[in-house]
């Protein structure tokens, strides 16, 4: 995906467009852009009114294309290799767009239906036809960024206090605390996107917090296991699968709704904080 030419697109990592076997036309609808990029608004997925990803509703844009010979590769083959691609599916898979003077666009899709009626110019050694993708509105449409804060362990004052003070004894200066580094977090979309946090042991106990809404969890992750925080389901999960949603103590899951400063308080271990850049 990262290696994308101009008007290339790319389906669960079968490439087409350029210097392939499948033609797509530069002018076609759905290079707009327009059949994937929309101002829906969000709608929560478990609201009862959609299922599953689906948030807000759905979109339908179709990709005509010519399939071809080349040197490599025969029409009969080129046309095999789609059939075993594209086709109708249960899961949805990364559908990827790059445009001149743009970084690839990705959105999750499946495959609706294709047809490749097949004419005269077969023996010529091609075939033409479209694919339509079934993708869902609104959603991520960048690759997810990763923003990775590392546990310092420098302690610092757990008071604060006025410069000037009149005090009669000595200062009190509280419990100390242990502090870690601080970020950002960016979504430059229209609709919030819900970070997908991973922490690496060791560390006993940490706090991520996004915009002053903090989620805490009480428990230890051993040295070579993840916890996996999933902002958007509410769920918690230690490496292998393991449940520990009720080791969260503290639980104001915030979505990221343009740039964010996030927190990482713990004595030791790493946060990986990931979200997608673009969500529409």
């Amino acid at each position: 995906m990262n290696t994308l030419a101009d008007y290339q697109v790319e389906f669960n990592g079968f490439l087409m467009g350029p210097g392939t076997a499948y033609d797509l036309p530069p002018g076609c609808d759905f290079f707009d852009m327009a059949a994937i990029k929309t101002m829906d608004q969000q709608r929560v997925w478990a609201d009862g009114s959609w299922s599953g990803p689906d948030f807000a509703g759905v979109l339908t844009p179709t990709l005509p294309m010519n399939a071809h010979a080349t040197q490599a590769v025969t029409l009969t083959d080129a046309l095999s290799a789609l059939r075993g691609v594209l086709s109708p599916q249960a899961t949805a898979g990364p559908l990827w767009v790059k445009l001149p003077g743009m970084v690839a666009q990705g959105i999750p899709a499946k495959v609706a239906k294709r047809s490749f009626p097949l004419g005269l110019e077969w023996y010529a050694g091609s075939a033409s036809g479209a694919v339509q993708f079934r993708c869902p509105d609104p959603a991520w449409q960048s690759v997810p960024r990763i923003l990775q804060l590392a546990a310092s362990g420098a302690a610092s004052s757990g008071l604060s206090f006025p410069l000037f003070q009149a005090v009669s004894t000595v200062l009190d200066f509280g419990v100390t605390g242990l502090s870690s580094a601080a970020g950002t977090l960016t979504n430059a979309g229209n609709t919030p996107a819900f970070p997908y946090v991973v922490v690496t042991g060791p560390v006993s106990g940490f706090s991520i917090v996004i915009d002053g809404n903090t989620v805490t969890y009480t428990d230890t992750v051993a040295a070579g296991q993840t916890l996996t925080i999933d902002y958007r389901t509410g769920y918690a999960t230690l490496t292998g699968g393991v449940d520990r949603t009720t080791r969260l103590s503290s639980r104001q899951f915030s979505a990221v709704t343009s740039t964010s400063s996030v927190f990482f308080s713990a004595a030791a271990g790493v946060a990986a904080i990931t979200i997608a850049d673009l969500w529409r």
